[in-house]
């Protein structure tokens, strides 16, 4: 009761202020500053409906060069002049937070500013130390491809593509003739996260303790990274990245991991239509990868109006119209894939289904000095040049002697 008090005081405030500015005709006096990325903007529509309802208020949507949503972010904040509300990717709110960077936005929610947000899918929105710091207004999703000519050559059915590891193994051992290996599983040594954490998720793995230590090296650790040194060593899956999907569609390889809607759309625009997505992995657990983004309001001196702007710009009809733009897919139950052009949609549709199963980056303030602490201890492994056990020791090793160093 106590917070929705402070919150209402504050809404009243920042609209009393709109009224004043109003009435002694200082237009532009409140100027909102809102970075994003140029393909992931706010609508004009949003920012229109939102001066409208705030006369006197003006939003400047910037789109900075360089790596805003760090070093440009951080350096902003230090000089006292940070943008008023920033769109981020949800692992970035842990190092955010431990910067004091971002306000929590859980008064404002608690007041209703956003109205119900039953219609978003189960754990999109989550909690971080209690408070929810970031609202999502996209996600995207990775999943399995799969070339169906190749399949239809097999004699396997296209209707009915994998669901599980022992499924996948088998068919990619099938598909698998002379020099041409049934599967392509791109293993990055920049992003652990589409590979490795994704089948060590999908073993029952988690990837920190109740401590924040790294917890890999495990049954379930080993089993995740077997599922890639495995394929390699038998011969039925080719190593490589997500840059060398075109083997999927020259017909070198006949599926692939990890494929994303970016990826179809562009063959489909090419005239490439015989590549299908197909659904995630299950082995004990059904877990897929994506990206969850959306906006964070800065603790900066325009808190009550920007958590009014993104009040605005999260209005199912802005979305909708951001979703359009893009081709993301929705966090939200009410909102379908209709804004997808109707030859489109089927494929889409497959990627909707795979989004309640989607798992971000661990909400960790140092994930990404961990991610490629692990990444490039776990790459030999997958090579085939050190014993899985012998690489998930040495990544835990490392990770937690950093983790440890850094004072987590």
């Amino acid at each position: 009761m106590v917070r929705q008090t402070v919150v209402r005081k504050r809404v009243l405030v920042a609209c009393l202020v709109s009224l004043l500015l109003l009435a002694t005709g200082v237009a532009g006096a409140v100027e909102l500053t809102v970075w994003s990325y140029s393909t992931q903007q706010i609508p004009e529509s949003a920012i229109r409906a939102f001066e409208a309802e705030h006369p006197g208020v003006t939003v400047t949507q910037l789109q900075p060069a360089g790596a805003f949503t760090t070093d440009g972010f951080y350096t902003a904040s230090a000089a006292g002049v940070p943008p008023d509300l920033i769109h981020t990717n949800e692992p970035f709110i842990a190092v955010y937070e431990a910067n004091n960077l971002i306000i929590p936005l859980t008064s404002y929610i608690e007041a209703g500013l956003f109205g119900s947000l039953d219609e978003y899918f189960p754990g999109v929105i989550k909690n971080y130390k209690g408070e929810t710091w970031f609202i999502p207004h996209r996600i995207s999703a990775n999943t399995n491809l799969y070339n169906v000519q190749r399949f239809e050559e097999a004699g396997l059915g296209v209707e009915n593509l994998p669901t599980t590891w022992e499924e996948f193994q088998e068919a990619a051992k099938r598909l698998t003739v002379e020099d041409r290996p049934g599967a392509l599983l791109p293993v990055s040594n920049s992003n652990m996260f589409t590979w490795f954490v994704q089948t060590f998720w999908q073993a029952g793995g988690e990837l920190f303790d109740a401590d924040g230590r790294l917890d890999i090296n495990n049954s379930m650790g080993l089993e995740g990274l077997e599922f890639y040194t495995n394929a390699f060593r038998d011969g039925y899956a080719l190593l490589g990245t997500t840059s060398d999907r075109n083997k999927l569609a020259n017909n070198e390889v006949a599926m692939m991991t990890h494929g994303n809607p970016t990826h179809i759309n562009s063959w489909r625009n090419n005239g490439i239509d015989w590549i299908q997505p197909g659904p995630t992995l299950t082995h004990r657990e059904r877990a897929g990868f994506g990206s969850v983004a959306g906006w964070s309001v800065t603790n900066g001196p325009n808190q009550d109006l920007a958590a009014e702007l993104l009040a605005v710009a999260l209005r199912k009809e802005h979305v909708v119209e951001f979703l359009a733009a893009t081709n993301l897919f929705p966090v939200r139950r009410d909102i379908g894939i209709d804004y997808f052009a109707e030859e489109h949609q089927e494929w889409a549709q497959i990627f909707l289904n795979e989004v309640p199963y989607v798992r971000d980056q661990p909400l960790h303030p140092a994930i990404t000095n961990v991610r490629s602490i692990v990444a490039r201890a776990l790459i030999p492994s997958a090579e085939g040049t050190t014993p899985p056990s012998v690489a998930l020791e040495e990544a835990e090793r490392l990770a937690n002697a950093f983790l440890e160093q850094e004072g987590y």
